[in-house]
């Protein structure tokens, strides 16, 4: 069964409980700005996610707080890895849990993998910095609270 979408009508977690209820196994590629997101299910149970750098019930975690995106499920076989052991409706109770005490959740695209950025790039905290106000103090590492040299924000 392959399926396609937007979630806009639709949560991340109503479209796996469809999936989970259904009892389906397959791969879920979920399409965000900054990069997409898989998910695995095994006979209606989630058993991996990753989204950039994270994997497992943290990747949940990261997805559950995103807006609209597209997604694309497909039968494909089991990941070759299991990093999710929980009742998915115990993932999202934790995962809107966090979301309602204000816990952020780790950013999966951190600033040494984010894409260039036209006259400079990402700094530690995701703003765009010029590349040679930068280099010029890469050797003092003296950052202020936006991560941009000589506390200065660009």
């Amino acid at each position: 069964m392959a399926l396609s979408g937007e979630l806009s009508d639709l949560s991340l977690a109503e479209l796996i409980e469809f999936f989970c209820n259904q009892r389906k196994t397959g791969r879920l590629k979920v399409i965000y700005p900054r990069g997409p997101g898989y998910f695995f299910l095994h006979a209606g149970s989630v058993v991996h996610a990753e989204v950039g750098t994270l994997r497992g019930i943290e990747a949940v975690y990261y997805a559950l707080t995103l807006p609209n995106a597209s997604f694309k499920f497909s039968a494909t076989p089991e990941p070759g890895e299991r990093t999710i052991n929980q009742p998915w409706t115990s993932v999202v109770l934790e995962g809107l849990r966090r979301m309602d005490e204000g816990i952020q959740p780790a950013d999966p695209f951190p600033a040494n993998h984010a894409a260039p950025v036209a006259g400079g790039h990402r700094n530690p905290l995701g703003l765009v910095c010029s590349q040679s106000e930068c280099e010029s103090n890469e050797s003092t590492k003296s950052r202020n609270r936006d991560g941009c040299p000589d506390n200065r924000l660009h």
